[in-house]
């Protein structure tokens, strides 16, 4: 196999080194670096820089404990003292020990899961219809936008071009949209000769929105110009994404002639701010960031639900010749190598096999090519079923032996990717034509009915429509059913409430039609962005993010649930804070992320909950006055786990609600407490009363603290 130079380079390095780091993996007590090794190594993961990539390097180093970059996102080796100072039992003096999180190819088994933004893939796959580039293309057509922003003054947003040579200029043109959306609400222009001492010709706090899409001239005294800056503050919200961007056709300077010297066609150049990615997300980002999910710890990665170069209608392009983009079957390979088992989405319709043949151009050339959402297509017709079925037969010969579950659509109940308003009854005439093609190639596979847009609040896309596909005998043809839902949801809400009874209801219909399968919630996230936006969210903290996500995955392992983040990073489309990432400011050509609380919360619940599996038993609290959320769980060799928290909308600073807690008819040789928010473990005192073990003093809080209780 022949490495790259940077592979190399790192190997070589981290060989130097290995003899230096400990052997083994648990928890530790990390103290100050004593210095004389650069880079920092701390008392962390022997050997894991050349397996994670060559887009992760050692960084920094904190408190003796490496931060590792993951191309210009750092991570930090341990988790951080989220709530330092926590106690977690009274006259407890024992003392606290951070757990080092194991990676994605040292865990076993567990039931957590990631559904990143999108995959990787080459630039010949990357379809960005809103780069700066657009702005001196000569096509009107065509559109630069700012990365969105949910309020109109997050920071500036601009462009700069810079023309060939210095030219006598006396007019610039703003060409705005065809909708006549996207003109800032203040707008600022600027030009220079040498780059340093700028003029400004235009400034207008009070822009207007073009009549017509009719142009915005600027005329001015003639002067020299090399440079122009254009700066729009005060941005508008753009009808249909909800963002508020400055999005413009062109940027035109004319010249004594007349003509546009703002032009790729005359040597001009273009930079701009920032770019808005959407729903496909920046290359780069994806490039850099996909191994945070061995870090994470994930065993499970769903790929392909939307938006993928790997979706039907981008790996085939013309009919009968399918392409599979090398950097995302790459990321498919490295992923499996490292210890992640992959869900392989199989979706969606296909221009091809539609009646019209291929989208409107100039509608084209606004949209991002893998967001199915923006080219709707008629109901599927029998065309389209048997060009699908060609499509999954490629794809599952081609990824049998990196993929053991293959998901049929995905939030079909709601009409995504082309299905629009065509009945339950007909997507499961498909998955019934589909589904013994994938058997035959893979007969261990197991096929996972597209997730469904709601559960029980939204019946109509959740458990209404799954019964009529039971009804119409859908059974027998999947092996897993998922579902998303709940997005944005807190504890006190009737959603999250009711979310135990809607599963529960879920299976006993699903078991009521003979299905013995498994069970995914496949998307889920809650959001904090910063800035906040009432208009749209509920609006929680960073803190209270990390809180929340820690309880309800743990609910969703309790009740046997696979539970999937969605997405691991997200850094276009921003206003919604989806990701376990948080995003500064923007910029290009790469906005760059960083993690939020929620991604080291997530990191420790993988390490501390492989191979548990949900188990009853009976867990006593003397203190009645607040209500109290628990979950236990059985490892392996006969240890439990019980996982304990207030009920309730958490928040920043958590109380200390003091139980004892008893566990009646129990003998165990220890008891250690985890403290989920600081990836924090301590010895306990346990104490005895006749047969029943009990914990005094605890204290609860508005986060889960998980109790591992050892046999003798």
């Amino acid at each position: 196999m022949k490495l790259s130079i940077a592979t190399r380079i790192l190997l070589a390095a981290t060989a130097a080194i290995l003899p230096l780091l400990p052997a083994e993996r648990g928890s530790c007590d990390v103290g100050a670096t004593s210095g004389g090794l650069w880079p920092p190594q701390g008392a962390l993961h022997r050997g894991d820089l050349p397996r994670m990539g060559p887009e992760v390097g050692l960084r920094a180093d904190c408190n003796g404990v490496p931060v590792y970059g993951f191309g210009y996102s750092y991570i930090y080796g341990l988790s951080p003292d989220l709530a330092s100072g926590a106690r977690i039992q009274v006259d407890n003096n024992a003392p606290t020990r951070k757990i080092v999180p194991k990676k994605s190819w040292e865990i076993r088994s567990n039931q957590i899961g990631a559904t990143p933004p999108r995959m990787p893939r080459t630039a010949r796959s990357d379809f960005q219809p809103f780069v700066g580039i657009h702005l001196i293309d000569g096509d009107s057509e065509t559109y630069w936008a700012c990365r969105g922003q949910n309020q109109p003054d997050v920071e500036p947003a601009w462009a700069r071009i810079d023309l060939a040579k210095e030219t006598p200029v006396d007019t610039i043109v703003i060409v705005p949209r065809e909708d006549n959306h996207g003109m800032p609400g203040h707008l600022v222009v600027k030009v220079s000769q040498d780059g340093c001492h700028w003029e400004t010709v235009y400034d207008n706090p009070n822009q207007e929105v073009p009549e017509n899409a009719q142009p915005v001239n600027i005329s001015f005294t003639r002067r020299p110009v090399k440079q122009i800056w254009v700066v729009g503050r005060n941005l508008r919200p753009l009808r249909d994404w909800g963002l508020h961007v400055f999005c413009v056709a062109e940027v035109k300077v004319l010249d004594e002639k007349g003509e546009n010297a703002a032009l790729v066609s005359r040597g001009a150049g273009v930079t701009v701010s920032s770019f808005e990615s959407f729903i496909s997300s920046q290359r780069e980002t994806h490039r850099t960031l996909w191994p945070v999910h061995y870090d994470l710890g994930v065993k499970w990665i769903r790929v392909n639900y939307a938006g993928s170069v790997l979706n039907w209608r981008m790996v085939e392009r013309e009919k009968g010749v399918y392409e599979i983009d090398p950097e995302a079957d790459a990321a498919i390979t490295e992923s499996v190598k490292n210890g992640c088992r992959i869900i392989f989405g199989l979706g969606f319709t296909n221009w091809l096999y539609a009646s019209q043949g291929h989208p409107d151009r100039k509608v084209e050339k606004q949209l991002f090519h893998t967001n199915e959402l923006s080219v709707p297509l008629p109901p599927p017709t029998p065309e389209m079923l048997e060009g699908f079925k060609k499509f999954v037969q490629f794809m599952v010969k081609e990824y049998k032996d990196r993929a053991d579950y293959f998901e049929i659509w995905n939030e079909q109940s709601g009409g995504y990717g082309g299905w629009g308003n065509a009945p339950p009854e007909l997507f499961t005439q498909w998955v019934k034509e589909v589904s013994p093609i994938i058997k035959k190639i893979h007969p261990k596979a197991k096929v996972v009915m597209g997730s469904l847009s709601g559960l029980g609040p939204r019946r109509e896309v959740g458990l209404d429509w799954l019964k009529a596909c039971f009804e119409a005998g859908i059974a027998p043809y999947i092996d897993a059913i998922g579902w998303h839902g709940y997005y944005g949801a807190a504890p006190e809400d009737k959603e999250w409430l009711d979310y135990v009874k809607d599963v529960r209801e879920t299976k006993a219909l699903a078991e009521s039609h003979g299905f013995k399968g498994e069970y995914l919630h496949s998307e889920w996230c809650i959001f904090a962005p910063y800035p906040r936006d009432i208009t749209k969210l509920q609006w929680i903290t960073e803190m209270v993010k990390a809180k929340h996500m820690a309880r309800f995955a743990i609910a969703n392992l309790g009740l046997d649930v696979m539970f999937f983040w969605n997405e691991t990073w997200c850094d276009g489309h921003i206003d919604r804070d989806v990701g376990l990432f948080r995003n500064a400011f923007s910029a290009s050509p790469m906005s760059e992320s960083q993690p939020q609380p929620a991604y080291y919360v997530l990191r420790t619940l993988c390490t501390i909950f492989e191979d548990a599996q949900p188990a009853p038993m009976l867990v006593q609290f003397s203190n009645k006055e607040r209500k109290l959320e628990s979950w236990t769980f059985e490892l392996p060799k006969g240890d439990r786990l019980v996982s304990v928290s207030l009920a309730g909308n958490s928040a920043d600073d958590s109380p200390d609600y003091q139980t004892d807690i008893t566990i009646p008819g129990e003998t165990f040789g220890k008891a250690v407490a985890i403290d989920v928010l600081n990836g924090t473990e301590q010895d306990l005192i346990v104490s005895r009363n006749g047969t029943d073990a009990v914990l005094r003093g605890m204290l609860v809080k508005d986060y889960p603290i998980v109790l591992r209780l050892s046999k003798p």
